[in-house]
């Protein structure tokens, strides 16, 4: 029997004595350390072996907040809620179609003379993989997209989700 697993890991049994094999798989649900134990039953004396499960959690992308801002503007964007390593910033002029690396390790992104709506999103990697971030956008006021109707009064036709006002020159 085996004792002290992980809920989503579970044992087999194969072979026959004296060379019986214990495989240890799954996919564990919860993370931490897990100290298990191997006992071996028969008519021969028992046996326990042991070792620990280190079970690491997954990934969080984290959280970027998105800004509005007037047409070449600058600024930074901070990522918030994440847990891993920062492996890098990827920015995106096309609303997602084509992404860009940027070589930035650190929780802030600065942005310098943004003048069409931009997305930064994050890659963050633990022992478990990588995973991104939410898109955060850089919205131009004023800037029109039109993607739901060609109501000037509706704000998702404007590119940061704000009817246009007179904050920005242009």
């Amino acid at each position: 029997t085996v004792a002290g697993l992980p809920t989503g890991v579970g044992y087999v049994v194969s072979g026959t004595a004296p060379n019986m094999i214990v495989t240890i798989s799954g996919s564990p649900t919860v993370s931490g350390p897990f100290a298990y134990v191997v006992t071996t039953t028969g008519t021969c004396a028992g046996v326990t072996a042991g070792g620990t499960i280190n079970v690491q959690p997954a990934g969080v992308g984290g959280t970027l907040t998105s800004v509005s801002i007037c047409s070449g503007a600058n600024g930074s964007l901070t990522l918030t809620g994440q847990s891993g390593t920062i492996v890098q910033w990827e920015v995106s002029t096309n609303g997602g179609g084509l992404w860009t690396i940027i070589a930035n390790t650190t929780i802030t992104q600065p942005y310098t003379n943004v003048t069409v709506p931009t997305l930064y999103r994050v890659l963050v990697g633990n022992g478990c993989g990588n995973v991104y971030s939410n898109n955060g956008l850089v919205g131009i006021h004023n800037y029109w997209v039109g993607t739901t109707s060609t109501d000037w009064n509706t704000a998702s036709n404007w590119s940061d989700g704000q009817v246009p006002s007179l904050t920005c020159p242009n």
